[in-house]
């Protein structure tokens, strides 16, 4: 009895210790499994290099293929630059020939137009003739305009006279008038006092 007693804890701890401590497949798994963790980093690590050399090459190519593109614009437009020279060139000559056409125009234009002002000049010389002779038309009728408006000075100065006339008239027929409406009103509220004093009994 008292060796099942003594063996009883001792067995306990043994179980108790395989349920805590993993035995070595356990450990073997966890291994594998790192294992594998570990290919697959070194795969994606190569893979990820492969790609990273296959775009640096292709960076590469299209740098070169930029560098060839961007020479032979260059040279393009220094090509194209000279034949603008050739061209402007070509039309700076045209343009100094059109000029001399022009300023040979010019002048025909400015003889011709010398020659027409001397007639327009002339011209001008009648018509001041002819704007002298209105004027002492004008003279004229200006003396006539005075010699009405004279007249229609005397006409105003009648007409003035014939309203402080009217005026005068007006004045009176107004003063007559308030004595005769003085007049209407006294008799009026003599009316009104007389029937008054008779409702009072006073008449």
């Amino acid at each position: 009895m008292e060796q099942e007693i003594k063996l009883t804890p001792n067995s306990d701890m043994q179980m108790l210790i395989a349920g805590i401590m993993p035995n070595t497949k356990y450990f073997d798994s966890r291994f594998d499994l790192l294992q594998v963790q570990i290919d697959g980093l070194q795969n994606s690590q190569n893979s990820i290099k492969e790609s990273l050399e296959n775009r640096i090459d292709g960076l590469q190519k299209n740098q070169d293929n930029i560098k060839e593109g961007l020479e032979n614009r260059i040279d393009s437009v220094l090509q194209s630059q000279d034949d603008m020279k050739e061209v402007l060139q070509l039309q700076i000559d045209g343009l100094q020939k059109g000029q001399q056409d022009i300023n040979g125009r010019l002048d025909y234009f400015k003889q011709d137009i010398d020659r027409r002002f001397e007639m327009v000049d002339k011209k001008f010389e009648v018509v001041d003739k002819n704007f002298e002779q209105v004027d002492k038309r004008f003279e004229q009728v200006d003396k006539r305009f005075d010699r009405i408006d004279k007249k229609f000075d005397q006409i105003i100065a009648s007409i003035d006279k014939l309203g402080d006339k009217i005026d005068a008239k007006d004045e009176r027929q107004r003063s007559f008038t308030m004595r005769m409406f003085s007049v209407a009103i006294s008799i009026s509220v003599l009316g009104v006092l007389g029937v008054f004093l008779k409702t009072l009994g006073v008449f």
